[in-house]
This record gives C-alpha cells, structure tokens and sequence, in this order.
C-alpha cells in the first residue's frame, strides 16, 4: 500500500553471515523445507483466499504479488523455476548468471510454467577503490568458483561494462549498491553518489 505497488519482494534462503543469517531465524539445513512450506501459503493469502481461517487485510496493490527468489546453487535455481516470478542473484559472472538462468528457465518448463524473460536481474556492489582482504574474503565464501575481484567492479566504467555483460547474458533488473560515502552523515555525499551512478548508467542498452 505504502509503495502503491512498486514494491518487489525477493527471499534469498541462502544467507549466511552473521546479521543476516540471524535476521532470517532460520536454520541453514531448514530453509529450503520453509520455503517450500511457506510460499503457497504466501500466495493464497496475498490472493484474498482464507488460510487456516486467517484472511489477510489490506492485500497488495500488485494482482498477483510476484515473488521473486534469489541463490546460486543449482536447488535453490531449480527451486526458483518451480515456485518464483523471478530470480534476483548476486555475487556471479555473466557466464554463471546465465547458466543460472538456463537452469532455471528449464526447471520451469519442467514443472509447465515459464519466467518472464524481464524477471531476471542481479543484486550488484560497486566500488571506488579496490576492496580489501577482508572483502575479498567474504565475496569468496559466497562464490568460491570465482576470483572475488571479477565480482566487484571498481568505478563507474567498470560497473557499466559488467552491467552490459550481464545484459547479453539475459539479465535486466539490476538492484545497485554504492559503496558508504566517506561523509555517511551527509546527505549530500549520498545525493551526489547517486546523481554520479544514474549519469554513469541511465543510457545502459537493455
């Protein structure tokens, strides 16, 4: 209601780190069973329909309230084409985006349904300066196929080349994450930081 249904919900199962691991509430081993437990029942109430006697009021602007899954593992990809309106990964290359991609589309073909080719898209941090040890280190647990530098580009440049990479490789909506200003206080630096982002990425061929 409050977005007036720009609102995109995305449940990533996968997270393992600290804070979020702990947000989640979840065990690791328990998540793929609440997932699949919890997501019809999701939909059924977002729909109007009355689960256990529960109905839910105000439901979602958006008819039908899509939801959209993320995860690189090939259970999670497949889980995506059975279950999700779309996928939203990160910390990947093109190549690994769109074999995640081919693995989820033939997963939902399997189960006769389909992905919206336009319901793919990536969660991607950029930086200014090359990250450090400690960045690079948590980049590799989370893709441990992959040198973590090619997961993180450093300036605007970069970022727009990845971006186009990944465009080729089928992907579409990309959620962009800056890194913190060095006057984080300031909402100015942040004003600045996203006018520079948009001027570096808003004429991006899709």
């Amino acid at each position: 209601m409050l977005s007036r249904g720009r609102l995109l919900l995305t449940f990533v199962p996968g997270l393992t780190r600290g804070p979020e691991r702990d947000a989640i509430g979840v065990a690791v081993r328990d998540r793929a069973a609440a997932v699949e437990r919890t997501l019809p029942r999701l939909r059924d109430w977002w729909a109007g329909l009355p689960v256990d006697g529960i109905t839910l009021a105000p439901r979602p602007v958006q008819d039908p309230f899509e939801v959209w899954l993320g995860g690189l593992a090939t259970p999670a990809l497949v889980r995506c084409g059975r279950l999700a309106d779309g996928w939203l990964g990160a910390a990947c290359t093109p190549a690994q985006a769109a074999a995640a991609k081919t693995t989820i589309d033939d997963a939902a073909e399997a189960d006769g349904r389909s992905i919206d080719p336009e319901h793919f898209g990536l969660s991607i941090a950029y930086t200014h300066r090359p990250p450090d040890e400690r960045q690079l280190a948590a980049l590799a647990t989370r893709n441990r196929e992959t040198d973590p530098r090619a997961l993180v580009p450093v300036g605007y440049p970069a970022l727009r080349e990845l971006l186009q990479a990944h465009v080729a490789a089928g992907m579409s909506k990309f959620v962009l994450r800056p890194p913190t200003p060095a006057a984080a206080d300031d909402p100015g630096a942040w004003h600045a930081e996203l006018a520079a982002l948009a001027d570096a990425v808003a004429d991006l061929q899709t």
